[in-house]
């Protein structure tokens, strides 16, 4: 087992979940408008649902240890954001009171 393969796999997991999750944040920023949210919503979904199973899939080579490693980092950038998004929420409200 090589720990430097799987570091960076990981790594591939935590770019990707930043792929993901800034798209659906840009996403949610554009489709306020209302007009033809629907379609953007669901376009922009599929687009960024297939750019990172591709990306896992061609950084996976048929193994899924590797395909464990970059789903950890793929969950570890969403926990992250989560967390952030809770702490900014939280000063927003403190600061309007």
């Amino acid at each position: 087992m090589n720990w430097a393969v799987y570091l960076f796999l990981f790594c591939v997991g935590m770019l990707a979940g930043l792929f993901y999750f800034g798209g659906l944040w840009l996403t949610v920023k554009k489709i306020t408008d209302g007009k033809s949210s629907y379609f953007w919503f669901f376009a922009s979904f599929l687009f960024r649902s297939v750019i990172v199973v591709l990306v896992f899939y061609l950084f996976m080579d048929g193994e899924w240890s590797r395909a464990l490693a970059q789903i950890c980092g793929f969950i570890c950038v969403r926990v992250f954001l989560t967390n952030k998004m809770k702490l900014l929420t939280t000063e927003v409200e403190a600061a309007k009171r």
